[in-house]
């Protein structure tokens, strides 16, 4: 768990799905292409909504990008 956390965070964001995605998501680095086709999906389909309702809802957004998993 982060020690420091933005103003967000320790105020409305506290408890929520923000401070779980803070402490093991955001500024980390991906290692593989899914990983970052998984967040681009999640990023496209934020457009209009609140990045809140994406974290809550991920695995709808995810499921169809399963099959689309990226092969080399």
């Amino acid at each position: 768990m982060s020690n420091y956390y933005c103003d967000f965070v320790k105020g409305k964001g506290k408890g929520t799905v923000h401070e779980h995605y803070h402490d093991h998501e955001y500024g980390f680095p991906m290692h593989s292409d899914n990983e970052l086709f998984a967040r681009l999906v999640l990023e496209i389909n934020q457009a209009g909504l609140s990045w809140e309702t994406i974290l809550k809802r991920r695995i709808t957004f995810t499921m169809p990008s399963i099959s689309l998993i990226l092969k080399r």
